[in-house]
């Protein structure tokens, strides 16, 4: 379905556009 815009899978791990607002990732420092 779209009815919301699907970033493609790669860059989308690295750099969330629209997602980074939702998502955000854990920091982990060794």
């Amino acid at each position: 379905p779209s009815e919301f815009p699907v970033p493609k899978f790669g860059r989308h791990d690295l750099e969330p556009s629209a997602n980074a607002r939702v998502f955000q990732p854990p920091v982990i420092e060794r």
